[in-house]
């Protein structure tokens, strides 16, 4: 038997290990808590205070002409960032926000705000995560951009103040921005990108349309840091890769296009003009080669950037053609046997009156063949013959040349025209739409149409882009060329009516001023009064469309001056000179030679 001291003894030990037992449980069951239960959590809470998260952007596609000229390209830079997370104090905070105002003149307020702001915490599903209240959890951010671009002395200057001062928190990374070679060329088609949240993000044109190809991938690089907040050089590093954005090649022709550009400025100064566009298109493919409107802004000085110069007119204004859609009209005429170019055509002598309403010509017309028709550019003869093909065939026709519709070209915002139904037109609609009132119509609609006048009836989709190339496997992707849909019966149409608007530029024509000298040119000018609120106006749009050579075209090209003001408004003496010059340096650039022999002169 136990002595009454040992049985003390032991009721002692049973105590102590009663007591000791709970505890162990306790501390054993906290333990797996905390390594077990809230390990990531706990880890996560560590790794902040020695970690960083550092972003690292792959490079944004750039775009290139079709003939491999950079339009736009990405230019290096260092940027400073911060990370609020290993800024334990107020006075971290105002030392990196006091260094910003100092060296970077940037507003200290503003700097402060950037690093204080807290963050919502999400989930790894990226659902918000809530307190025990209900309220949104918020923390620290861990990754702040501050400035956009830093020069290399800058940030050697920055580097020693921030390892004297040391100041924590503030980091350095590279990056790049969007950089314009060309300037104002074809800006307002190409579009730019906004700095927004640490990221190019695309405004309009081409870099928003093409933003699936174009945008990289980005990644973050968790770096072990000094528990002064430096980075080290050897450490925890989860670097994970980036892919950078594809390339985008467009079908422009950066010669022809500057051609262009320089053409259309010279007559925006000279017209003083609201607006300058032209267009000019490769018939036999549908490719666009160059394009290009007045105003327009320089994306790399974004004070030169305005409301009217970045919108893209050719594909989103509308206006009234005027004489340039004759042409449509007179060949389905001819195409359905309505007309031949020989029918003659009575046109009152300039002046008709046709429903109670006067119809009437710039200057007096007897009665003439269908060509006169369309080489004198007869309001009155164009409005019989689409009163001989009836409402249901001028709209069916107009609407089967494109129009009313979208071309689908890769832009936006892109606008449909406006083609009403015959059900919605009034007794004098049928005399005026097939002489260019009462319908509305796109610059890029226009080209397309000519396109099929010039390439023997075939009617192409627009071509923009031409290929996708990715920068790493180096494959090349092209985009399609879709069949064209035959706008006419019979094959001999297209010649007839080719022949016809060749007489336009040649003698007695409305747009001598557009010959090119050596070459047949088929075109049609077009001179339209503007509408707005109340009725017609007193300003005008003048045009002129054509292609060049007549019968084995190069090229199609349009030329509308809005609003010229001086000593004329008409197509053919505004813009008939500008098609000209233009086609006269694409002709010489593109090496076609002459296809009009010169007469000899008689005579010594």
């Amino acid at each position: 038997m136990l002595s009454s001291n040992e049985k003390i003894k032991f009721r002692i030990l049973l105590s102590v290990f009663a007591i000791m037992i709970p505890c162990l449980i306790y501390i054993i069951c906290g333990l797996y808590h905390l390594q077990i239960t809230e390990h990531e959590k706990y880890l996560l809470l560590a790794k902040r205070t020695y970690t960083a998260t550092l972003k690292r952007d792959g490079k944004r596609g750039e775009i290139f002409s079709n003939d491999k000229f950079t339009l736009i390209a990405n230019h290096p830079y260092v940027r400073l960032i911060a990370d609020a997370t290993h800024m334990e104090i107020a006075e971290h905070e105002q030392k990196a926000a006091r260094l910003c105002a100092d060296k970077l003149q940037m507003d200290y307020n503003g700097v402060l705000k950037k690093i204080r702001r807290k963050i919502i915490v999400r989930d790894r599903n990226g659902k918000e995560k809530r307190d025990s209240n209900g309220n949104l959890q918020l923390r620290k951010a861990p990754y702040i951009p501050l400035s956009r671009e830093l020069s290399l002395s800058q940030k050697a200057e920055l580097e020693k103040i921030i390892d004297e001062q040391n100041i924590k928190g503030l980091y350095f990374e590279h990056a790049y921005k969007r950089y314009y070679p060309k300037g104002s060329m074809l800006a307002p088609i190409l579009g730019f990108t906004i700095y927004n949240n640490g990221r190019e993000t695309p405004s309009f044109g081409i870099e928003k349309a093409m933003e699936k190809y174009l945008s990289p991938e980005s990644a973050k690089a968790l770096v072990e840091i000094s528990r002064d907040g430096r980075k080290l050089i050897h450490g925890l590093s989860e670097d994970l890769s980036v892919k950078d954005g594809k390339n985008v090649y467009l079908t422009i022709r950066e010669p022809i296009q500057a051609i262009v550009e320089d053409e259309i400025e010279k007559a925006f100064v000279e017209w003083k003009a609201k607006a300058v566009y032209a267009v000019l298109l490769d018939p036999k493919t549908g490719n666009i080669w160059a394009m290009a409107q007045r105003p327009t802004f320089d994306p790399n000085n974004r004070k030169t950037i305005t409301a009217e110069s970045t919108r893209p007119r050719i594909i989103a204004d509308v206006m009234e053609p005027g004489s340039i859609i004759k042409p449509f009209s007179v060949a389905f005429a001819v195409d359905n046997n309505i007309v031949t170019p020989d029918t003659i055509i009575d046109c009152e002598n300039g002046y008709w009156i046709y429903r109670g309403k006067p119809l009437t010509d710039s200057h007096r017309i007897g009665k003439v063949s269908v060509t006169e028709v369309i080489k004198q550019s007869s309001n009155i003869g164009t409005a019989k013959i689409g009163i001989m093909m009836g409402a249901n065939n001028v709209y069916n026709n107009l609407r089967k040349f494109g129009f009313g519709q979208k071309t689908g070209i890769p832009l936006s915002p892109e606008s449909n025209g406006i083609l009403n139904h015959p059900s919605k037109w009034d007794g004098l609609t049928i005399s005026r739409v097939p002489m260019g009132y009462a319908l509305n119509v796109t610059p890029i609609q226009m080209v397309r149409a000519y396109g099929a006048l010039a390439d023997h009836g075939n009617l192409r989709k627009i071509r923009l882009i031409d290929r996708i190339e990715d920068t790493e496997t180096k494959e090349v992707t092209v985009m399609p060329y879709e069949p064209p849909v035959q706008v006419f019966k019979n094959p001999e149409t297209w010649d007839k009516i080719v022949t016809m608007m060749a007489q336009v530029t040649g003698p007695g024509g409305t747009a001598r001023q557009a010959a090119v000298k050596g070459y047949e040119v088929a075109g049609k000018t077009g001179t339209s009064r503007k509408y707005s609120a109340g009725g017609y106006s007193r300003q005008y749009f003048a045009s002129f469309v054509g292609f060049v050579p007549a019968h084995d075209p190069a090229f199609v090209l349009l030329v509308t001056v809005d609003a010229p003001k001086g000593r004329s408004y008409y197509g053919g003496t505004v813009s008939g000179p500008v098609f000209r010059a233009i086609a006269e340096r694409t002709l010489k650039y593109l090496n076609i030679a002459p296809t009009v022999v010169k007469e000899e002169k008689k005579g010594k």
